[in-house]
């Protein structure tokens, strides 16, 4: 079994994600597309504190970009990226959303309780849905609940459906199962349903059998990490256990995977046959919370000693590092965090919180995150950064002296 040292893993699974490459002067299509097919999968959020999450895993790779690229790509004919249940709500290139069919022909037993309740509940409003999208389509859920909306009210809150209208979960239930696709977003960030035949165009060589599917779903999230836990590429995708493991030991068979063990970690991981192994990386990135590379906080912890927690959902008294914390990537290191607040109405991007890493130099840190925050606030359309009156850590008095 080949034996891999930290430092080299690092450098593995940064290459992997695209880190360490020349930004270019000019981002164009290509670029994001190039971006696109390497990750496999950009996680889509609603939270705005600073950026739509699906925005930021491009700019940490390429620099200040035009977003204009991004919703061509997802919204315009001919579009390169589709919306489907990945990782999580998940914007994928083609093959990845046709590789996701065996969990849209699995919906009884991969969606969530509540949105298969309305095809017991309403079966009717299913096909009526489906009618009126194939007579007006695209049709955000809201436009479409304004049709039905007498016959199917929206729910008492705390009861089925999250207060969801039947309409906005028959909607939801048809996108789970590939009857309807995202024909784009509007300025809202509401999605646009239409009938999928219309949006995504139909699969070239696609496996048949679901195992094959996930076997090829093993193999593209084990090349956009380079090198992985079982688990740890499992998560990627969201893939169902025995499936991956029987992928996982087929790809291992075929040479695509091997095993090794990694400095410092007790159980062996698998390196993918065409991961680069570069002698050094040079970079500089801000990573958004659900930036691809942080979608397995133990593996960031293993490998980068970053310990990364969301505290969305943490009360703020109890918030270790803040709200929205972007780590900040120098080389191949997470050396720091900051907590940022896109203040849009003032044209400030404010430093909330500033936490150095441990064992990293506080001069040298300071100030690439000063100059890579400047370049950050520029791409937002904001015109300063500031400091937060009592900004938390210890970092940013050394970023604003």
């Amino acid at each position: 079994m080949e034996q891999v040292k930290t430092t080299q893993a690092q450098r593995m699974a940064l290459a992997a994600q695209g880190f360490g490459r020349p930004k270019p002067a000019t981002v164009s299509s290509r670029h994001i597309t190039g971006v696109a097919d390497r990750l496999g999968v950009a996680q889509i959020d609603s939270v705005n504190v600073v950026e739509r999450a699906h925005y930021l895993p491009f700019y940490s790779r390429l620099g200040p970009y035009d977003r204009a690229l991004v919703q061509r790509a997802l919204g315009q004919k001919p579009r390169q990226l589709f919306e489907a249940w990945a990782h999580e709500a998940s914007m994928v290139p083609l093959d990845v959303y046709h590789l996701l069919r065996w969990r849209r022909e699995r919906a009884d037993s991969e969606a969530w309780g509540r949105m298969k309740e309305v095809t017991r509940r309403h079966p009717e409003l299913v096909d009526e849905v489906i009618g009126l999208l194939a007579e007006q389509g695209p049709l955000t859920a809201g436009q479409a609940n304004n049709h039905f909306a007498e016959r199917y009210p929206v729910d008492p809150p705390d009861q089925w459906g999250w207060n969801w209208s039947p309409v906005k979960t028959a909607m939801e239930w048809l996108f789970f199962t590939g009857q309807v696709a995202a024909a784009s977003r509007n300025t809202s960030f509401a999605r646009l349903y239409d009938l999928a035949d219309r949006v995504v165009p139909p699969p070239d060589g696609l496996p048949s059998d679901h195992l094959e599917q996930i076997t090829a779903l093993v193999d593209r999230a084990a090349s956009a990490l380079g090198v992985a836990s079982p688990a740890t590429i499992r998560d990627y995708f969201r893939l169902p256990l025995a499936e991956t493991k029987a992928a996982i030991d087929s790809l291992v068979d075929q040479g695509r995977l091997s095993w090794a063990q990694i400095e410092g970690i007790d159980q062996p991981w698998l390196i993918h046959e065409g991961a680069s192994r570069p002698r050094r990386i040079q970079a500089q990135a801000l990573l958004a919370p659900f930036d691809p590379l942080l979608f397995d906080r133990d593996r960031i912890a293993a490998l980068f000693g970053m310990r990364f927690r969301l505290e969305f959902y943490v009360p703020q008294a109890k918030r270790v590092h803040g709200y929205y914390v972007m780590p900040f990537l120098l080389n191949q290191q997470l050396v720091a965090r900051v907590d940022l607040k896109a203040e849009r109405r003032a044209g400030q991007l404010l430093v909330k919180g500033a936490f150095l890493e441990p064992d990293q130099e506080p001069d040298r840190v300071a100030q690439a995150l000063k100059e890579e925050l400047t370049t950050f606030t520029g791409w937002l359309g904001l015109d300063s950064l500031v400091s937060a009156n009592s900004p938390r850590g210890d970092l940013g008095p050394a970023i604003f002296a």
